[in-house]
């Protein structure tokens, strides 16, 4: 579909032709100018950011989930290129939709038609199409339920693990992505409206954002229930995490964590 693509080829000048000096065209040096389609899908574009597209995207997932097992914020672009509309209607283009998030999650400049990077990218999502059409997406910013008791910290630590350990890294260390998150005791409260609401309050295409670097996570990314539990697991903390892993018995104070309720706050804060 797009065979705008830039490449580079060189000539060897030959004598086997009619005239005194030909070019002869060297098919073997063919190659595409700039980094390639999946290295730009790969590859920080400002150091003001150490996000790429694949911190939020992959390119196919079964059930929700990529082929390592993870599930990132944003949906697979398997047959992008394909859609007619993006970002909930607001664009035509899909240049201007991709622009978003270069702009206001990856903090590098807008890309033109005529850029090589984005060239090369359209490309290779394109030329993995499955589809000529493919219906357009609807993304909604959703606040977070109101009630966040009742959360269990066995399944967020699990959810965490499939979800947010691509940034935030396993059980919440952090990487060079994003912070430790967990063991510190964030409120409930504003775990779960980061999650949910993070992002540039001026965001030309998503309304009801509340400032913050993090992707947002909609509803059909993390369900509600799913967020309690990832929220309680955010707003404990104390040494077990950091000396001795998740719910085992030890000196600190910390058995049978794992399996602990969120209820109230004075009670789920083991010291």
């Amino acid at each position: 579909m797009y065979r705008e693509a830039l490449i580079s080829l060189r000539f060897n000048l030959t004598d086997n032709c009619d005239a005194a000096v030909c070019l002869e065209p060297d098919l073997a040096s063919v190659q595409e100018n700039g980094r390639g389609g999946s290295a730009v899908f790969t590859t920080v574009l400002s150091s003001a950011s150490t996000f790429t597209c694949s911190s939020c995207h992959v390119m196919s997932e079964t059930d929700g989930f990529a082929s390592d097992g993870f599930r990132r914020p944003g949906h697979s672009l398997l047959n992008s290129t394909r859609r007619a509309t993006y970002k909930n209607g607001i664009f035509d283009k899909m240049l201007d939709a991709v622009n978003v998030c270069v702009t206001e999650w990856m903090n590098a400049t807008a890309w033109t038609e005529a850029d090589t990077d984005w060239i090369n990218l359209l490309n290779w999502l394109d030329d993995q199409s499955t589809v000529t059409t493919a219906d357009p997406l609807l993304i909604d910013v959703v606040a977070p339920p109101d009630d966040l008791t009742g959360g269990d910290v066995s399944n967020g630590r699990e959810l965490f693990n499939t979800r947010c350990i691509v940034c935030h890294g396993f059980d919440g260390a952090g990487t060079q992505l994003a912070p430790p998150i967990t063991g510190i005791g964030l409120p409930t409260d504003y775990i779960a409206r980061r999650i949910r609401t993070s992002g540039p309050p001026d965001s030309v295409a998503y309304d009801g954002l509340v400032e913050g670097v993090m992707p947002f996570w909609g509803a059909d990314r993390l369900s509600d229930g799913e967020l309690v539990d990832y929220s309680c697991l955010c707003s404990i903390r104390g040494g077990c995490r950091y000396r001795h892993g998740w719910g085992r018995p030890d000196e600190f104070g910390c058995n049978g964590l794992q399996q602990y309720q969120c209820q109230d706050r004075s009670e789920r804060y083991p010291e």
